[in-house]
């Protein structure tokens, strides 16, 4: 049985994911601790305790919000750097809705204020009705259907991969003209 010196270690680890343990100490003397990276490895080690005070640096570092869950078993850990990426996949996924957003009214002000073809007048429409929702369903679409089309390949039969072929360039050529999705030109 992990003593709890041992299962803080296993989680910091686990929280600081791919961030080496040379970079943590550096973060923890930015903020006045004496550490190095043999403190990281003392402590993820199980062999040196983890301070209550040192313990609130750490976890503002990780990202973890509170230092008790670095206490926590090792499958609630698991479950709380999941939800540290879900969090962090949302921050990521706003700032690109952001920007999408403001490429397309860059898009808008520059189409309006010139003379432009009735085709390239076409995309930009295309791309002035395009929203980050349908751009989504157009994901999840394409990639529930690749994951069809992966599974007919894995069974190596050529006459259902072919027909999943066919439907999937079907489908996503439905769902494109249903969304309102911007058309490659050429």
């Amino acid at each position: 049985m992990m003593t709890p010196d041992q299962q803080i270690g296993r989680n910091m680890a686990a929280f600081r994911g791919e961030m080496s343990q040379k970079e943590l100490a550096s973060q923890m003397r930015t903020l006045g601790w004496k550490w190095s990276q043999a403190t990281v490895w003392s402590i993820e080690k199980g062999e040196r305790p983890l301070r209550l005070a040192e313990a609130e640096d750490v976890t503002q570092i990780l990202g973890i919000f509170t230092s008790t869950r670095l206490t926590v078993s090792s499958d609630g850990a698991d479950i709380l750097i999941a939800m540290n990426k879900m969090s962090a996949a949302n921050q990521e996924l706003e700032h690109s809705i952001a920007n999408f957003h403001s490429a397309q009214l860059e898009l808008a002000l520059g189409a309006e204020s010139m003379e432009i073809s009735f085709e390239l007048g076409e995309a930009v429409a295309d791309w002035l009705r395009t929203t980050p929702e349908s751009l989504a369903s157009h994901y999840r679409l394409e990639n529930a259907l690749q994951g069809e089309l992966e599974q007919k390949l894995y069974k190596y039969d050529p006459v259902d991969i072919t027909q999943s072929q066919g439907k999937y360039i079907d489908i996503l050529h439905a769902n494109f003209k249903a969304h309102g999705e911007h058309k490659e030109t050429s």
